[in-house]
């Protein structure tokens, strides 16, 4: 079976994604492995089954998902480890320490993958945050600003769904048993209200669920 890191390179490859950007990707990804090495794991998960997701929607874009899944907690090298990574007595103020991550991620990517910054920045925006939303730093037309809302949903997806299914914690930091897939699908339905349809698509075809 391959490893993480061999999938990672064969679907670049597949995507053509460019040697040096390949570099600055994993090398920012390394950067996360050595602040917390399961984010840097979750994160990948969340690039490749991005991009299972777009070649399966049309019109959405592979290689976008593959930058912005990849890099979507890349902020998290900013955030105090402690809060990071507790998983005992999880409180009000490392919720606040973790939420930063997003405008970390955002300040990081935008000057390198601007495109993939402003959907990193929104793929929290169902969960209420950030609660303020940067100007957007790229100009762009209502199809591309469309593009940018509809991917970061997508990423939302994803990163929620890999969560669920991989995390023995809770998002208050309770350790808990590894949720079923029964129970991991009813939370994505019972979450996600406004993408019931695409959720069962993908359950159907088995882009989610495939590791069950």
């Amino acid at each position: 079976m391959a490893t993480l890191e061999q999938e990672l390179e064969n679907t670049a490859l597949a995507l053509d994604i460019p040697d040096e950007q390949f570099r600055r990707v994993h090398g920012l990804l390394e950067q996360l492995k050595a602040r917390d090495a399961p984010t840097r794991d979750h994160s990948i998960r969340v690039g490749l089954l991005g991009v299972k997701v777009a070649q399966y929607i049309p019109d959405a874009s592979p290689n976008l998902m593959f930058y912005s899944g990849t890099l979507h907690d890349i902020g998290k090298i900013k955030v105090d480890p402690r809060s990071l990574k507790k998983t005992h007595d999880f409180g009000p103020k490392d919720m606040k320490e973790v939420k930063k991550h997003v405008m970390f991620s955002y300040e990081i990517l935008k000057n390198i993958y601007p495109c993939s910054a402003e959907v990193v920045v929104r793929h929290h925006l169902p969960n209420g945050y950030p609660e303020e939303l940067p100007e957007l730093s790229i100009q762009v037309c209502q199809t591309t600003r469309a593009m940018i809302y509809s991917h970061a949903r997508l990423l939302s997806l994803v990163d929620s769904y890999d969560a669920a299914s991989t995390r023995k914690n809770n998002k208050h930091g309770e350790e808990c048993n590894l949720l079923t897939p029964k129970e991991v699908r009813q939370i994505m339905i019972s979450e996600n209200q406004d993408q019931v349809q695409l959720i069962e698509e993908l359950y159907d075809v088995h882009i989610f669920g495939q590791q069950d």
